[in-house]
């Protein structure tokens, strides 16, 4: 089951958790080849964002550079600007890159993070560093920092059943952050507000605050989850009914607006919709992986010899009930649940909405708001 606490979206790269000077590899540590496994389930995530390019619009085809590590190992993969402290490995390629590697994880380019830290607060991250000199040379390609699976399974407490089907799903919500949403100009600008002062930019901790310490707001959300969730376990939901189904979401919306008005100085609309596009978003790409046949393409592709991998059995080719989220109640991250469930209501009126949604006010509500408009009594 995924967990919502731990797939959470970084907006300067981890600037409360690392501190000091990147570790070299032992210089008589003989460089580790990735392993086959390792490579088959990476090259799978890849090409599902192979297959996400035909439907989001992408602003920059740069390719992501990838950090996989675990508890004795990291490797560096894809990326054009390698940095010091990892050894090359000799005669591996991946994507027609060099492959490095280091016996002391966790090093990025800007620190040494011990991997007895990173064990239990990283999965899954897209990293976006500050637009300043001394980081110009990481800001060339996104990057997505993930942790090796059966570590993941070994030393995180959420993740001991994880299967690779959910790591699957937590690499491509990351990668969907990295390179679909990250670098469209509208996401860059409020990005940007993290570096200006004062510091404009609002995280996702006063949304869970406020969540927390507003039993009225949590009433709402749970009606319109509520509301949502019904209406996507119909066995059909023709265009006109979700939009009527829109419309009776924008009700319940427009309370919460008006409960929450005075909210982060007044400013609860635009984030609350920044962070519904953001996660919930994400979270409907790595819910539809599990669902979508086509989005999963050639399952093969893994190393068959997997144990934790059943080629999404479960969930290939089923509806909204056989995902997790279907049973979840809604909780203090609850833009993840609301944007997955518009962003599935939205597939039943026109699947090709994610080329337009960056087009919109307000991003995915304002697509909702726009298609509600349309609804024929």
């Amino acid at each position: 089951m995924f967990r919502n606490l731990f797939l959470q979206f970084s907006v300067i790269c981890f600037s409360l958790m690392l501190s000091g000077a990147a570790l070299a590899t032992s210089p008589e540590q003989k460089p580790e080849t990735l392993p086959d496994l390792e490579r088959e389930r990476i090259s799978y995530g890849l090409s599902v964002v192979s297959q996400l390019e035909k439907i989001w619009p992408l602003t920059s085809h740069k390719k992501a550079c990838l950090i996989l590590f675990g508890q004795t190992s990291q490797w560096l993969l894809n990326c054009e600007n390698p940095y010091p402290g990892l050894k090359l490995v000799p005669e591996q390629l991946f994507a027609g890159q060099s492959v490095y590697w280091s016996n002391q994880p966790l090093i990025l380019p800007h620190a040494h993070l011990p991997y007895d830290q990173a064990a239990s607060k990283i999965v899954g991250q897209a990293l976006v560093y500050p637009n300043r000199p001394e980081f110009a040379a990481y800001r060339q390609q996104p990057w997505l920092l993930i942790q090796q699976l059966d570590d993941l399974r070994m030393n995180h407490p959420a993740f001991t059943d994880s299967d690779t089907q959910e790591w699957l799903s937590i690499m491509v919500h990351e990668l969907f952050h990295a390179l679909f949403q990250m670098p469209e100009a509208s996401i860059v600008a409020e990005l940007a507000k993290a570096e200006q002062q004062p510091n404009r930019f609002v995280t996702q901790e006063p949304l869970k605050a406020l969540y927390n310490h507003n039993p009225e707001l949590q009433k709402l959300l749970k009606q319109e989850h509520q509301l949502l969730a019904n209406a996507l376990s119909q066995p059909e939901l023709s265009p006109n009914k979700a939009r009527q189904v829109l419309q009776e979401w924008l009700k319940l919306y427009q309370q919460r607006l008006n409960l929450c008005s005075s909210c982060l100085d007044g400013q609860y609309r635009h984030w609350d919709a920044f962070w519904t596009f953001l996660e919930g978003a994400a979270r409907y790409v790595e819910s539809k992986l599990l669902l979508d046949p086509v989005l999963q393409g050639n399952v093969s592709q893994i190393n068959q010899t997997d144990p934790l991998f059943n080629a999404f059995a479960t969930t290939r080719g089923k509806g909204y009930a056989a995902l997790p989220e279907s049973n979840r109640a809604i909780g203090q991250t609850y833009y993840y649940a609301i944007g997955m469930h518009l962003a599935f209501v939205l597939d039943q009126i026109d699947r090709k909405w994610p080329q337009r949604v960056f087009l919109q006010p307000n991003w995915l509500i304002g697509l909702a708001e726009s298609e509600a408009s349309k609804a024929v009594d």
